[in-house]
């Protein structure tokens, strides 16, 4: 008998991998009910300052099912208040647009379909047909390990290097 704590999940590092898991049905209820528990848990716990970063890779599977978006649209809306922050790794941009106006940032790595470059490039360059162009070219031979994201404070392009 295995049980998920939903306190050790929010006061330590945890890494819980859903891959093992051999139906995408059960899998995707166990995120949906983690999800919702951390849910519940925001609501008992309070408004706090930044008490923990929860990192969904692989979004698409959570979003692109109506009740996922439903729910990731009021962890993101409500989450910042409650002391949670998110971030969503997806390869395609389709599933987390809705959630991108509550986003204080978008990192951005090398992308080549023209859809997801056109649409990239709007959203980081806003009507600026200059800065939309650069972002475009810039994407198309980013080189890996290189991230562009905007920095909404300063208003501007940042290039950013990971290790």
């Amino acid at each position: 008998y295995n049980s998920i704590n939903i306190s050790e999940i929010i006061n330590n590092p945890v890494i819980i991998d859903f891959s093992k898991i051999p139906t995408l049905e059960i899998r995707y209820i166990l995120i949906d009910t983690i999800l919702r528990s951390i849910l519940s848990y925001m609501y008992v716990s309070g408004q706090s300052k930044l008490r923990k970063m929860i990192v969904i890779d692989e979004a698409h599977f959570v979003l692109s099912k109506e009740s996922g978006l439903q729910l990731m649209e009021k962890l993101f809306a409500e989450g910042r208040k409650f002391g949670f922050g998110f971030i969503l790794i997806s390869q395609t941009s389709e599933y987390v647009k809705k959630l991108i106006p509550n986003s204080a940032y978008i990192f951005v790595l090398n992308m080549i379909e023209p859809g997801e470059l056109e649409y990239i490039s709007k959203l980081l360059g806003g009507s600026d047909m200059d800065i939309y162009k650069a972002i475009y070219n810039s994407l198309l031979r980013l080189p890996k390990g290189l991230i562009i994201t905007r920095d909404i404070l300063q208003d501007e392009i940042v290039l950013v290097r990971s290790s």
